[in-house]
């Protein structure tokens, strides 16, 4: 007897091409209401055939598609008509992508992202490319600030309104430019701890009218005006929610003495 060894014959059930691609970078683009905006995106590829601007809480999602081979621009979303969004370049040869966003409303705020079809010596493959290809952005809409004077008589007690709409605020900031440090009062929802920054405004000198932010009243109170007080104060607000957080600068308050 002896032992035979038997080569099996291979069988080949997949062929798998693997493709690494560094993750695309979700960035924030704040605006003010009623600017012009750019959504950057920027791609080093030079066979770029196909763009596409989409956002994903509208239906349909595409805004805005467009084809290199012919030049057709085709906008999809009947709210983006050619007046309110534009390519800043229509020579994609670039990799200049970007998107220009005119007259913020706040509907505008969204999440949008930027893809792109490019076409090799193989076939026309639709991807997820690096970085400077795809591009994921979160437009914050903001109201610009409100700049005002309140005039009041020396001794007298003053209210500086500030008011927002925003639902989500987790915090508010009373600064004065003018004062080493700056920040006056600092107050966050969470532990409803007010923090007075600056020495010379004291818990007796200054607090909030409502500590409940809920309701959007972060109007500050100050007592016995004197002189020292005159100056520019600024009220801005920190607001958490599915956009993430950030800050904004609501208004600038004025103090003028009343002779």
């Amino acid at each position: 007897m002896r032992t035979n060894t038997t080569v099996l014959p291979w069988k080949t059930i997949t062929f798998i091409r693997l493709q690494v691609r560094e993750p695309a970078v979700v960035m924030e683009v704040p605006v003010r209401l009623g600017d012009d905006v750019i959504l950057p995106c920027q791609a080093a590829d030079p066979s770029i055939c196909h763009v596409e601007w989409t956002r994903a809480d509208l239906k349909p999602d595409t805004i805005l598609s467009y084809r290199v081979e012919g030049l057709v621009l085709t906008i999809l979303h009947p709210k983006y008509k050619e007046d309110k969004v534009e390519l800043v370049e229509k020579d994609l040869k670039k990799g200049n992508m970007s998107l220009v966003l005119k007259n913020v409303s706040t509907t505008d705020q969204g999440t949008y992202k930027c893809r792109v079809t490019s076409g090799g010596s193989m076939r026309i493959n639709t991807t997820v490319l690096p970085w400077k290809t795809i591009t994921i952005i979160r437009l914050q809409v903001r109201e610009p600030a409100v700049v005002m004077e309140v005039p009041v008589r020396l001794g007298d007690d003053v209210i500086l309104p500030c008011q927002a709409d925003d639902p989500s605020i987790c915090a508010v900031e009373w600064s004065r430019a003018d004062l080493k440090p700056d920040t006056i009062l600092s107050y966050r929802v969470e532990g409803s701890v007010p923090t007075n920054l600056h020495p010379k405004y004291k818990e007796d000198k200054v607090q909030l009218v409502d500590k409940d932010l809920k309701k959007g009243n972060m109007s500050l109170i100050l007592r016995k005006v004197t002189r020292d007080d005159q100056g520019r104060y600024k009220c801005r607000v920190t607001s958490g929610g599915s956009m993430g957080t950030n800050t904004t600068v609501l208004l600038w308050k004025t103090i003028t003495f009343i002779p």
